[in-house]
């Protein structure tokens, strides 16, 4: 109830000047002693059930549930394999070819990111999210473009002929200072 009367009052307008303002709030709930014993615990329980409220679109709340914290330990795991994954090889890049069908050359080719992680791959659609949310797209757009950039050099060196390489860029990337 108080999380309806909170989201009630956040959702109603107000001015600022002359513009008609719009507030959203998202939010998640943990329950002591059910969830978690100790307040760290129920924070990052809270926040667990907040990003599933912001998933479910705006002016929501949820509680935290047994399959949030599967699903939160699921995430750490995958956070910290990235991590990992990033400073110790398990990463590679795959290359898609771009083809003229009028004469069936390669015209290009789009630089795409695949994670083995002991044998099992690990498919971007879950790995990328979690970069995104947890700070590592910097560092995994970096390393793509370090090994994009060294498998183009080893082409030259080839005397393979350059094509143009599509590279998949966080927008957060682009927001950093010096990119």
């Amino acid at each position: 109830r108080t999380a309806e009367r909170l989201l009630s009052a956040l959702s109603a307008s107000y001015h600022f000047e002359e513009h008609e303002c719009f507030v959203s709030a998202s939010i998640g709930l943990s329950m002591f002693p059910e969830d978690a014993a100790d307040a760290g615990a129920l924070m990052r329980n809270a926040d667990s059930a907040m990003y599933r409220a912001k998933d479910h679109g705006k002016n929501a709340f949820r509680f935290f549930t047994a399959d949030l914290a599967r699903h939160a330990a699921r995430r750490l795991t995958l956070e910290a394999g990235l991590r990992r994954a990033i400073e110790s090889g398990e990463l590679t890049v795959h290359y898609q070819p771009q083809i003229d069908f009028a004469d069936q050359r390669v015209i290009g080719a789009e630089a795409l990111v695949r994670w083995n992680s002991n044998g099992d791959v690990v498919e971007p659609v879950e790995f990328i999210p979690v970069a995104e949310q947890s700070n590592l797209i910097i560092a995994l757009d970096e390393w793509v473009l370090g090994e994009v950039c060294r498998q183009i050099a080893a082409w030259d060196q080839r005397g393979v002929a350059p094509v143009r390489i599509s590279v998949n860029i966080s927008a957060r990337h682009f927001r950093k200072e010096g990119m």
